[in-house]
């Protein structure tokens, strides 16, 4: 298993050595080269790195042996490349929701200087993603098409957070109809499945020219799930009871997110339930959330979710167990990927 964070932070100096290099040809002052220096330490190092680390994981199944240095390093800056991307709209999120700390930070826009200038740097961030992507693969013969799915993935984890905001933002009384089990998959879908999740795999197998059809069409079928999953289950924190637990839902409730969670409440509570349901949520007021929370704990989400997670969790071994390794493409990828993210919780 290539999830080796020290050895994968090890390359990010020479790539920042790029980006600034690059950026100083553009008559960028010393103080700006600074901002940017800083910008790109505080938002990209310190991380997970699951996503950048998947990369070189897929790319050393698919070979289906250990990489040498130099291959090691190749998988590893466009790991980067996707880290940076990714960075990028974890700025412009943490902006949009004013949170204040992200892996234990300041995030970006709380920093001093900086406010709403985050949405500048948001897209420095991605900018430097794609500069990355030209210098150290632009001969590989895949290029073009590392550059198309960078652009269709970052654009429908984009969808997905636009239809996530724009629900919870609707105007107060409109229809709860758009509070459905679709809409939520659909949001899980581009913003986990199809970005956190399926990117990195893809770009592992085109780094090994092993992106075939039949590997794309059973990458989805793995990945649509267990991103779907990984998603939920980080909204729902199945903890349950822990304080941080019950701020989480709390917050969820107040910003009147399309959730797994309300979703299901909306399905199984009787008309009375529905409408103090519908009076609270996404209400910031302290006594309409706990009505709200509680009407969750009447209608045991926790242990209806618990079954839901148990059937797609059967559904992404059954879909894992299926996968044909003749052309590349290895279970060992999933299986990995579940591990690192089960420790991750």
């Amino acid at each position: 298993m290539a999830y080796d964070r020290k050895r994968f932070e090890s390359v990010y100096p020479a790539l920042a050595r790029d980006i600034l290099s690059h950026t100083k040809t553009y008559g960028t002052p010393d103080k700006q080269m600074d901002r940017l220096e800083l910008n790109l330490q505080h938002n990209t190092v310190g991380g997970e790195y699951i996503g950048g680390m998947m990369v070189i994981n897929t790319y050393a199944h698919a070979l289906g042996r250990g990489l040498s240095e130099s291959e090691y390093h190749q998988a590893a800056k466009l790991g980067w490349v996707f880290e940076f991307i990714y960075a990028s709209q974890i700025v412009s999120e943490d902006t949009k929701k004013g949170n204040e700390y992200r892996n234990g930070n300041p995030t970006w826009h709380k920093m001093p200087g900086i406010a709403l200038l985050s949405i500048n740097d948001s897209s420095m961030l991605k900018c430097t993603g794609f500069l990355l992507l030209k210098k150290h693969f632009q001969n590989n013969p895949h290029y073009v098409e590392l550059v198309d799915l960078l652009h269709e993935s970052s654009a429908q984890a984009e969808m997905g957070r636009m239809l996530d905001w724009t629900i919870a933002r609707r105007e107060k009384g409109d229809d709860f109809n758009i509070f459905t089990s679709t809409n939520c998959e659909t949001i899980a879908t581009c913003m986990t499945a199809d970005f956190v999740v399926r990117l990195p795999i893809l770009l592992g197998l085109y780094l090994a020219d092993a992106m075939t059809p039949a590997n794309l069409s059973q990458t989805q079928k793995v990945t649509t799930p267990l991103g779907q999953y990984y998603h939920f289950q980080n909204e729902f924190l199945c903890s349950s009871e822990s304080e941080r637990s019950v701020k989480q839902v709390d917050w969820y409730i107040k910003e009147g997110r399309c959730t797994w969670t309300i979703t299901q409440a909306l399905q199984c509570a009787n008309p009375c339930q529905k409408e103090t349901l519908k009076d609270g949520y996404g209400c910031d007021n302290p006594a309409k959330v706990k009505n709200v929370r509680e009407i969750f704990a009447e209608l045991q989400v926790h242990r209806i979710f618990h079954e839901y997670a148990s059937d797609l969790l059967e559904k992404i071994r059954k879909e894992m167990a299926g996968v044909d390794e003749s052309e590349g493409l290895k279970r060992a990828v999933f299986e990995d990927l579940m591990e690192v993210m089960a420790k991750g919780r």
